[in-house]
């Protein structure tokens, strides 16, 4: 029987990411993990996107009511429901 060692990967190499709904919990969680707003940039970086569909996604969680943007220096996105207690 094979060994089941701990793999040395993160849990994004686990799922496929075309899949929109594993970009949309990769953005709400790198969201919730932040201190403060997230602009799309360094989002793409870690779900393997362009700024572009991560605002599309950041746009209908807005609709939804699951995040909310601040227009003004500094700014950026931030869960509507304040973001995980550290």
């Amino acid at each position: 029987m094979p060994s089941m060692a701990p793999h040395s990967c993160d849990t994004a190499c686990y799922m496929k990411r075309n899949s929109k709904s594993s970009s949309v919990l990769h953005i709400l969680l790198h969201t919730a993990e932040q201190v403060g707003p997230v602009t799309p940039h360094p989002l793409t970086e870690t779900i393997g996107t362009n700024p572009r569909a991560v605002r599309r996604v950041m746009a209908e969680l807005r609709q939804q009511a699951y995040v909310q943007f601040e227009k003004r220096l500094g700014g950026g996105w931030t869960l509507a429901c304040g973001g995980i207690a550290s």
